[in-house]
């Protein structure tokens, strides 16, 4: 019996709540505001609800200064010095050295002179040596004796002096220039030398 009655009870309670609450809703505005307040009250919820938020107050630069100063401070950097050594200055270049020219002697300018002309009759491989002994010099060249140039006679003359030795030798091939120019049968490979006996064909 007990049971069966708290089961009523919470059946009409429920009811009325269903019935009640939608109503409230729909006619609230209609209520009195000490209603409402009395029943927010009863929520438990009102005053929390109705309090406005406030915004934080700003600081003032004191208490900045202050929370700054309770910050960590990164540690100090000491600057290092170093001793740099000073920069040694350059070495001056070395002047260059004018050219040395090495003077021409008349004896020089004349065996050049001979070796051109020597060189214009067709003479190649000239040579002017001292010999073993010193005492004297000899001189040698070859010219072409046939137009291929595979065969060449040998001249050769000897003299104490150089320059002598050399003009020696450009007579002689002059002179046999001249005997083929008068003469062609001089110029043949089968034929010896006309001036000195032997073999004139190397």
């Amino acid at each position: 019996m007990a049971g069966t009655a708290v089961m009523k009870v919470r059946s009409c309670l429920l009811v009325a709540c269903l019935a009640i609450v939608p109503l409230v809703a729909m006619f609230s505005h209609k209520v009195p505001r000490e209603w409402r307040l009395a029943l927010q009250r009863t929520a438990g919820g009102g005053a929390s609800a109705a309090q406005p938020l406030t915004a934080p107050e700003p600081q003032t630069q004191a208490q900045a200064q202050a929370q700054r100063e309770l910050q960590p401070q990164p540690p100090a950097v000491i600057p290092l010095e170093v001793d740099v050594p000073p920069t040694a200055s350059p070495l001056p270049e070395p002047a260059a050295r004018p050219a040395t020219l090495v003077p021409v002697t008349p004896v020089a300018a004349t065996r050049v002179a001979i070796e051109d002309q020597l060189r214009a009759l067709g003479a190649v491989a000239i040579e002017c040596v001292p010999m073993m002994q010193g005492a004297s010099y000899r001189c040698s060249c070859r010219v072409p004796a046939d137009p291929s140039g595979q065969l060449q006679r040998v001249f050769q003359s000897s003299n104490p002096d150089p320059v002598v030795a050399l003009k020696n030798l450009h007579g002689q091939v002059q002179f046999w220039k001249h005997r083929l120019a008068t003469s062609p049968d001089v110029g043949n490979p089968l034929r010896t030398s006309g001036d000195g006996g032997g073999p004139a064909l190397r």
